[in-house]
């Protein structure tokens, strides 16, 4: 399902934007996003992707709180992390509410801080700080500086978590966010899973030795590298299974 905005109401959007930024973003939410979220919400690659149900989504915000919002909608996570710089937050105010008042995401659900955008140390803690413990994640490096971008992709590849990246010919000097086509939200593995069978061999040696605590906490860790990780959801539930009745043995894993 492709759209096609009015000419006269991008025109309009991009006016208010020289003139000021968070009246271009509240009409942005208003009068735009209203038109684009069927096709957004309705393409086959986005329904796709809405089907890994990942569980939290991380995301960076910058001057375009849109690309936030965007791949809110498309994946649906229960829980949002966000770090934005202290720059942008009347424009992290005004996305937040969008999500809110549409009923995307309660407030609850969302975690977010402010970071210091050109310092790599703030935002590795800043982020460290907001990613939930369990559940799958995946990162939106579309929004912020440059530099918070390559942090947050940094930290997702040591972590094993997943990227995605939001193709709208962004123009950040005009703002001009998928006006003319639709967006799309691309999503990117790690292209190096070695570490992540690593880790699964030493899983498997603490489970053959009887630390079951250590081998489950070791598969969690390796199912977040390894696309297929069917192996380290066994793994995991026989690890628990063995700390209370120590039933099941090693030789029974296929």
């Amino acid at each position: 399902m492709e759209f096609e905005l009015e000419r006269d109401l991008i025109n309009s959007y991009l006016k208010l934007r020289q003139q000021d930024l968070n009246t271009a973003k509240e009409f942005y939410f208003t009068e735009i996003m209203p038109r684009l979220r069927p096709s957004l919400e309705s393409s086959p690659e986005h329904l796709q992707l809405r089907e890994k149900k990942f569980e939290t989504l991380v995301s960076l915000m910058g001057f375009s709180p849109e690309t936030t919002v965007i791949c809110t909608l498309i994946l649906r996570p229960r829980k949002l992390a966000l770090v934005y710089s202290s720059k942008a937050e009347e424009l992290f105010n005004v996305a937040i509410k969008y999500l809110i008042d549409n009923k995307i995401l309660n407030f609850a659900d969302v975690r977010h801080s402010v970071v210091e955008s050109f310092d790599p140390a703030d935002i590795c803690d800043k982020l460290s700080g907001l990613i939930a413990r369990q559940g799958t994640r995946v990162f939106d490096v579309t929004g912020g500086t440059k530099l918070m971008s390559a942090t947050a992709g940094y930290l997702a590849w040591e972590h094993g978590y997943a990227l995605c990246y939001l193709d709208g010919q962004w123009d950040p000097k005009i703002g001009f966010a998928g006006l003319e086509q639709t967006s799309r939200l691309r999503l990117y593995t790690n292209p190096s899973q070695q570490q992540g069978y690593e880790i699964r061999g030493h899983g498997i040696n603490l489970y053959a030795h009887g630390n079951f605590v250590a081998a489950r906490k070791t598969f969690e860790q390796s199912r977040n590298r390894i696309n297929d990780a069917a192996f380290e959801h066994l793994g995991t539930a026989l690890s628990f299974d063995q700390l209370f009745d120590g039933q099941i043995e090693l030789a029974g894993v296929p």
